[in-house]
């Protein structure tokens, strides 16, 4: 869970910088759409969290459609314990 929490705070980090909206509103359920970002600012973000996280996504495949599916995506492909 430790490092979902610690993702969490690095993604909401991200996404503060990308959006107008605090940090404190930022939930799991919250669309993509909802935070603000059209398809282009999306595949921006998906960039940002690839150099951040040092993670690579399938460029096939869909955008999550929640920061919480988002949050799970990046969880996964991160090394585990």
């Amino acid at each position: 869970m430790t490092q979902t929490n610690d993702t969490e705070d690095r993604l909401y980090s991200i996404l503060e910088t990308q959006t107008t909206i605090p940090r404190s509103e930022f939930s799991h359920s919250m669309t993509l759409d909802q935070a603000g970002l059209d398809s282009l600012a999306a595949i921006e973000l998906m960039f940002q969290i690839e150099d951040k996280f040092g993670i690579h996504f399938d460029q096939a495949g869909t955008l999550p459609n929640t920061i919480g599916d988002l949050i799970d995506q990046i969880v996964a492909k991160l090394p585990g314990d």
